[in-house]
């Protein structure tokens, strides 16, 4: 599944109807996120930076993982959105967005050698490289923001992807829903195998004679 040309972006079914519904992707302060190292990071660079706000969206440039599913999407609600990364990127090329792929380093390399502050919110622990970030922000130098809906073309979807724990039974409804919303007929729309392969399985399989 990874690509040069795509990103993909975990979330939830709640998300994804939002996304599709509104045709919008909407850009969070950080405070509320996990890794409370990242958000103190990007907190500290727009301290640093004199800014009233800095938000940010977070895309990945990997192929399917269970650490994605388990991390991102946890639970039977889990989504991933694929997108053409060069059409979902014309929607953020007004002034005051930024982005580009995570670097990510050893502390002992940044205590030798202090990254530029304009580099700050692309910067991640080496701990975290197998995420493959790409990171979209958004600063603002007056306004105290707390989210940014961003209007994008439906068109930049190019798949959804539905979380391996989705049950069987209830996979048919979920679609029907995306697929009955304006704009996402040419959407294709699949459920993870990542926990349910059969072709794996074949590989192993013994016929009983």
């Amino acid at each position: 599944m990874g690509s040069s040309n795509r990103l993909f972006r975990y979330t939830t079914i709640p998300v994804l109807l939002d996304v599709l519904r509104k045709r919008h992707i909407t850009l969070l302060s950080p405070a509320t996120w996990t890794d409370r190292n990242d958000a103190y990071v990007l907190d500290q660079y727009r301290l640093k930076s004199g800014l009233g706000s800095v938000l940010a969206v977070c895309f990945t440039t990997g192929g399917e993982t269970f650490h994605h599913w388990e991390v991102f999407s946890s639970g039977s609600s889990g989504v991933c959105m694929e997108f053409d990364k060069e059409r979902l990127l014309e929607s953020f090329a007004e002034p005051g967005f930024r982005h580009r792929l995570v670097d990510y380093r050893l502390i002992k390399t940044l205590e030798n050698n202090a990254p530029d502050p304009s580099i700050w919110p692309f910067l991640k622990r080496k701990a975290f490289k197998d995420e493959k970030e790409y990171r979209i922000i958004y600063e603002s130098a007056d306004e105290d923001l707390h989210e940014k809906p961003v209007s994008i073309d439906l068109t930049s979807i190019k798949s959804v992807i539905f979380s391996p724990k989705l049950p069987t039974k209830i996979e048919d409804s979920v679609m029907n829903v995306v697929r009955s919303i304006d704009g996402c007929t040419d959407i294709k729309l699949r459920t993870s195998r990542l926990l349910d392969n059969a072709r794996w399985r074949a590989v192993f399989t013994q016929e009983i004679q």
